[in-house]
């Protein structure tokens, strides 16, 4: 039997405040996070390659969220 498909997580914040605070630590943790190994696919990067690859990457999951506010067109 084929595993099921993984389910659609979904993320809710009671305010955009709370969103756009949620947002800002995770960048300062990018940031401030120590490189510990090099990249298997790329070897070893500069802290700022290292970083436009992860926003880049980053940009592309946000590519993907949808608007809960969608009217049917």
């Amino acid at each position: 039997m084929p595993p099921k498909p993984a389910k659609r997580r979904s993320v809710t914040y009671p305010t955009i405040e709370a969103w756009r605070q949620d947002v800002l630590a995770a960048l300062q943790a990018a940031r401030e996070e120590p490189v510990r190994y090099d990249s298997p696919a790329f070897g070893p990067m500069s802290d700022d390659e290292r970083r436009q690859l992860n926003l880049r990457h980053g940009e592309l999951h946000m590519s993907f969220l949808e608007s809960g506010n969608r009217s049917e067109a």
